[in-house]
């Protein structure tokens, strides 16, 4: 479950951020205008969970200077697991070598080199630290992704972090990196240590993330709106809509809870006899019925998909953390709050810790204020505020 968000030097943040998601219930909710860094938060995120996530890098808002994000996560009442990136300029590094196995020289990115790293950590000691070195794709490797290169460290096991904060992080982890002997191995392996680790603990996480290449809004000039298209345009449809599929497809529930699944969608959109959505899967077509036609999919209203999204993962069995970004898009204000009320008996129940992002002033009641995270632009620059915080700044 995710405890901490700590960041610093990272996308759209030139200084240091922290969220702080243990001493309030949920769900936590970021919102702001548009290029404010909520949507730069999860994307850090991401980047603290496997290396297969991952297609590209974060840049650090200044190239010159260390840039990080980090997550801490609970594993169980004793043992958290902090795992992140780092951003090290080559000329803050002391000694360095590539994955060639030689002094170091610079590589894809000229100044910058990228670590992935996962501490197991116990009552302010440190149990064990692995890491890898990220490497690039090149022009021509572009289909390759991120390759993950297992750095050998010295014995790290046993350090004590008097305390828990982003600052010693770093500090422990800078101090690693520079030893003289520290060795990159030459070839890519996806299976290393720091990727084991983090590959088990990925599948107890759950984001969504919109497409942003892809979009639902047609115009009145657009061929594809033609009756020859409309075959093509359920299939592209239906590919789109891959979260539902692979509930439908869900063998025995091993996965998801369907009956709880249809309780908080039923919950949710409030919906009668006369005007309701029921999702099923087309056994001889491999694809997607709604009240049994395949052409409603075209037509079935963006809020309600966005509602059998929420339903869907919120019935997830292994999710610990689920991460929604903009799940209000297309939703009546009624639904949001529907959903609001569902997700907050799912967290108050199951524990599960679930973040939000929105521009959706419909989340802000009494009960989810002290949960909110306020996201604003200052010229070229994100800052953010706990709302909790600006509430005791008025009250002194």
């Amino acid at each position: 479950m995710l405890k901490n968000i700590w960041l610093n030097n990272f996308v759209v943040f030139d200084k240091e951020e922290s969220f702080d998601f243990q001493s309030q219930h949920g769900p936590y909710i970021f919102i702001g205008e548009n290029g404010s860094g909520k949507s730069a938060v999860f994307e850090g995120i991401r980047r603290c969970l496997k290396a297969d996530l991952n297609t590209s890098v974060s840049r650090p808002f200044n190239p010159n200077e260390v840039s990080y994000f980090m997550c801490i996560f609970q594993i169980d009442e004793k043992k958290d697991m902090i795992s992140g990136t780092l951003c090290i300029p080559t000329n803050k590094a002391v000694q360095k070598v590539d994955p060639c196995g030689t002094k170091y020289k610079p590589l894809e990115t000229n100044s910058l080199d990228y670590y992935q790293f996962a501490i197991e950590h116990e009552e302010k000691k440190v149990i064990r630290v692995y890491v890898d070195f990220l490497k690039l794709p090149t022009t021509n490797e572009s289909k390759a992704g991120i390759q993950t290169h297992q750095v050998t460290l010295n014995d790290s096991e046993g350090k004590v972090l008097k305390d828990l904060s982003a600052s010693n992080v770093v500090s422990l982890l800078m101090h690693i990196l520079n030893y003289e002997n520290i060795s990159i191995e030459r070839d890519h392996k996806s299976s290393t240590h720091c990727q084991m680790l983090l590959m088990e603990f990925s599948t107890k996480l759950v984001f969504t993330f919109p497409l942003r290449s892809i979009g639902p809004l047609q115009w009145s000039e657009s061929h594809r709106i033609k009756g020859e298209e409309r075959a093509k345009n359920y299939k592209k449809a239906e590919k789109r809509c891959e979260i539902i599929k692979t509930f439908l497809t869900d063998e025995n529930n091993a996965k998801f809870d369907k009956e709880k699944e249809k309780r908080i969608f039923q919950m949710i959109t409030s919906m009668s006899d006369e005007y309701k959505y029921n999702f099923t899967l087309d056994e001889g077509q491999d694809g997607i019925l709604v009240n049994q036609d395949n052409f409603t999919l075209l037509k079935t209203p963006e809020g309600i998909l966005e509602a059998k999204y929420v339903s869907i993962l919120l019935s997830g069995k292994c999710y610990k953390t689920i991460l929604l970004e903009e799940p209000d898009r297309g939703m009546h204000p009624q639904f949001v709050k529907r959903m609001t009320q569902a997700i907050k008996q799912e967290v108050e129940t199951k524990g599960t810790m679930v973040l939000l992002t929105t521009h959706n002033t419909a989340f802000l009641t009494p009960s989810t204020l002290s949960n909110c995270y306020q996201f604003s632009r200052v010229s070229n620059a994100c800052t953010v505020i706990a709302v909790r915080k600006i509430g005791i700044r008025k009250w002194k």
